[in-house]
């Protein structure tokens, strides 16, 4: 008897869920309902576009015009670029220091990777001690909740 209800309860369970899906999928959105950032991306414009890489396009001709180093291009006022001013690839917070690889913080990286996660952190951050320390906790905490989960199905 318990068997058959588990069985009525699934099936249902499975119904509301498919009917769910199915009436999320049939809404439309207007596009009122979009913000205004999402609104100025999918309304994007050529000139605007052009006109960010105008400075990119500068650079590339000075480079390619001669060897040049970056005290040169610092003494000639290209340097305001962020992509010439920039030391590093590595994503810096306001204050200047290294932050999470990919802006995904460091403790998902070692919760959902495990050992792997925490090698990329280790990597990625150059060797960062904080962030390879909340990846290790993250590494840790879902050591122990899947232990634990195993240790309750049986």
């Amino acid at each position: 008897m318990k068997k058959f209800f588990l069985k009525i309860a699934s099936v249902l369970m499975a119904l509301v869920l498919f009917n769910a899906q199915t009436f999320a999928g049939a809404l439309s959105f207007s596009s009122s309902d979009l913000s205004n950032e999402a609104q100025e991306v999918l309304n994007f414009s050529e000139d605007a576009i052009y006109a960010a890489f105008s400075e990119i396009e500068d650079v590339t001709s000075l480079i390619s015009q001669s060897d040049v180093t970056y005290e040169e291009l610092a003494s000639q006022d290209v340097a305001n670029l962020e992509l010439v001013s920039s030391s590093s690839s590595l994503p810096l917070s306001a204050d200047g220091e290294v932050g999470p690889p990919l802006g995904i913080p460091s403790f998902l990286w070692g919760c959902l990777l495990s050992w792997v996660g925490l090698l990329i952190v280790y990597f990625l951050t150059d060797r960062d001690k904080d962030e390879t320390r909340k990846a290790l906790w993250g590494c840790i905490i879902s050591t122990l909740l899947y232990g634990g989960g195993v240790l309750f199905t049986y």
